[in-house]
């Protein structure tokens, strides 16, 4: 069901799981041994980078092995809390598709279908699709873009077939394989990105 619109509901859904996924990084890594192993790590590419503009190649070579052991270390404390985060996102992200992803219907000349807990009478006559509610009527030569309920869609039909595909995001340049806007997923992704940093920031996570 959508409460606000999709953009807001899934936008948030990010805010939150953004912080539920890091909420494992937080208390089962030790932040202040990531927060060494960083320092060291910096200390030690900085010394290769002199002893490799002095000529010294293997110790520059010794230096930035020792920088990948430290690394390696910090990637072994995060296996646990990765393997807690994908356990969360595998239930949760089914969830979210099940909710704002898109949908199709088997068509005849009238069928009654649901879109968002709404029911909706839908009509094909060729290209053009009727879709009738107690609140609203819309129509469209398919293929269309259009606002039905609080969502925008991308309708496509077959012979026997009515396919909405959610836009969740427009974006403001067509980009290929993706046109120029963004479903559930895409849409979750992008703030995602955005939000880990800011969320690791304000939750102090060295990671």
């Amino acid at each position: 069901m959508v409460f606000v619109s999709p953009l807001v509901d899934v936008f948030l859904i990010s805010v939150a799981l953004s912080v539920v996924l890091n909420i494992p990084y937080k208390y089962l890594v030790n932040q202040e041994r990531v927060k060494q192993v960083k320092e060291r790590v910096k200390t030690l590419s900085q010394e290769s980078k002199k002893e490799q503009k002095a000529g010294n190649a293997d110790k520059a070579n010794a230096l930035m092995k020792e920088a990948f052991k430290e690394n390696s270390g910090v990637l072994t404390m995060t296996m646990k809390p990765m393997i807690v985060s994908m356990v969360v996102v595998i239930i949760v992200l089914p969830f979210i598709a099940g909710v704002y992803g898109d949908l199709s219907f088997n068509l005849n000349e009238q069928t009654t279908i649901t879109i968002d807990d709404i029911e909706y009478t839908a009509a094909k006559t060729d290209t053009m699709v009727t879709l009738s509610s107690a609140q609203e009527t819309v129509d469209c030569t398919t293929p269309c873009r259009q606002t039905v309920g609080k969502s925008l869609w991308n309708i496509q039909t077959t012979d026997t077939a009515l396919t909405l595909q959610r836009v969740v995001a427009l974006i403001p340049v067509s980009v290929p394989f993706f046109g120029d806007d963004l479903g559930w997923l895409g849409w979750y992704v992008l703030s995602s990105a955005f939000l880990m940093v800011i969320v690791r920031k304000f939750m102090k996570i060295q990671l």
